[in-house]
């Protein structure tokens, strides 16, 4: 008579194969929170250069076409001073939307994350002064919240 094979002998045991994918488990919990934050901090990074090419933008609008009156979001994209990624308002998880002023003689950028905490921490403001302002709290920035440091 044959001996049997026996079965502990082929392949892994289900002992086995909890403890890899508890190993696993536990790899991906300590690193998912970081590839969060890279994410969230790429975003902000993303948001503030945007804002810094509007600003650029309006100044050349201003100074050139505009006659001294600054441009919508349209008529920047129109005159091919921002891409059509920046102009149809939403990058990397941020929403950015232009107000002007009366007479179009001032104008205001906002960049606030698409889901608070999700896309982003921070809410960006600008405006003629070329200063960036942010805020933490989840509302949009204003000419009276903190300066972005350079």
């Amino acid at each position: 008579m044959t001996n049997p094979k026996r079965f502990s002998d082929q392949g892994f045991s289900l002992v086995e194969l909890l403890i890899v994918v508890l190993i696993i488990g536990i790899i991906a919990q300590m690193a998912i929170p970081h590839l969060m934050r890279s994410k969230l901090a790429a975003n902000e990074a993303s948001a503030i250069t945007t804002v810094r090419s509007v600003l650029n933008a309006e100044t050349l609008y201003v100074t050139t076409v505009g006659s001294g009156k600054y441009a919508s979001m349209g008529s920047l994209v129109t005159g091919m001073l921002v891409d059509t990624v920046v102009g149809s308002s939403t990058k990397d998880g941020y929403v950015f939307a232009i107000s002007l002023g009366a007479a179009e003689a001032s104008f205001v950028i906002d960049a606030r994350p698409t889901g608070y905490l999700n896309s982003g921490i921070r809410s960006f403001f600008s405006d003629e002064t070329a200063v960036i302002r942010y805020t933490t709290a989840d509302s949009a920035a204003t000419s009276s919240s903190s300066p972005l440091g350079r």
